[in-house]
């Protein structure tokens, strides 16, 4: 179950993967060295694929978990950057898979990440 505040794999989670994908590759490398945690069928447990998905991520803007973390859960999340394009936190909207698309969030999530990077620099 999600909570606020509640932690989750940086690998499996939208917002982890987020955040990783703005982060020092030390950040990066650390995540792959601990393993890619595999909590459902659809997490992403090879490394390859994992940094494919990160660099896609930092193409978009925006990450995904797709019933990775939790089947039924699905999730869309938009780093907030600091001056130097680096992740400082990330923002998500999630729901139910049956009632919920994620990517019809996309342009909600990165403008609200944007807003709050805006707010964070001064």
């Amino acid at each position: 179950a999600s909570s606020v505040g509640g932690r989750m794999p940086a690998g499996c989670s939208a917002l982890g993967k987020a955040m990783l994908a703005f982060s020092g590759r030390e950040a990066i490398r650390a995540v792959l060295e601990r393993g890619l945690e595999r909590r459902t069928r659809y997490s992403v447990a090879d490394p390859a694929r994992f940094l494919q998905e990160l660099s896609r991520v930092r193409a978009e803007g925006v990450a995904f978990d797709r019933e990775e973390i939790q089947l039924g859960l699905v999730c869309a999340a938009a780093p907030v950057l600091d001056a130097d394009g680096r992740a400082v936190a990330a923002v998500s909207v999630s729901g139910p898979a049956t009632r919920f698309n994620p990517v019809t969030a996309v342009a909600e999530v990165r403008r609200t990440a944007a807003a709050i990077a805006r707010d964070y620099r001064g």
